[in-house]
């Protein structure tokens, strides 16, 4: 039996709900999309996310949207997920192109919105407001930090109220610098995510 048949037979198994089927699929797709987005996938943008980060999130879409796949052959299948692999690529992309554009704005907006907090609110208290955090209550946004799980208050604390750079808040964390980039971004929106759920809605968060 070739591995076309193979993969012919998986299909037809994670129709019929197969629970291991799918995965079984992708661990013989994996090393091509890992090639795939090796090529794609710009160098600047490794900054953010690796190929692998990439073809892991290919493997979760794959997992939950196998329903829509209408193919039957293995060739019409690893087309399917090197096309679910490319959008992935783009998006990548695009957020990173994104994020390096808010960055800007946010680095050129962090000193004034601290000397806006060290005047209203004082040295114990300081919490960003203007395009940090806008018309938020601050006994509101205390109780949101408190829920945070630690490393992500500390990184908002570090960044925020200490002012500190990426570079210096890395020993502080023990992380890499670009680690301490990645925390702080998921700090963020989660920060946001808690905020939403506040009476008022959906509030705008930004660094």
């Amino acid at each position: 039996m070739d591995a076309s048949t193979d993969i012919r037979e998986l299909i037809d198994r994670a129709r019929s709900g197969a629970p291991d089927a799918i995965g079984r699929i992708f661990e013989v797709a994996r090393g091509q999309l890992l090639d795939l987005a090796n090529r794609e996938l710009p160098s600047d943008v490794r900054m953010k996310v690796g190929p692998s980060d990439l073809v892991q999130e290919t493997a979760v879409d794959m997992q939950r949207d196998f329903g829509r796949f209408t193919g039957t052959t293995a060739e019409e299948c690893f087309a399917w997920l090197r096309e679910v692999l490319q959008h992935n690529v783009i998006d990548a992309i695009r957020r990173y192109r994104d994020a390096q554009k808010r960055d800007v704005a946010r680095e050129l907006s962090l000193t004034g919105v601290r000397s806006r907090e060290l005047r209203t609110h004082g040295e114990s208290r300081r919490l960003p407001d203007g395009s940090a955090i806008r018309r938020e209550e601050a006994a509101v946004v205390n109780a949101i930090l408190q829920r945070l799980p630690p490393d992500y208050r500390r990184v908002l604390q570090l960044r925020y109220w200490g002012g500190m750079s990426f570079i210096a808040m890395a020993p502080e964390l023990g992380r890499s610098p670009e680690a301490v980039r990645k925390l702080w971004y998921r700090a963020l929106e989660r920060l946001q995510s808690e905020l939403a759920k506040t009476p008022g809605g959906e509030r705008n968060v930004s660094g």
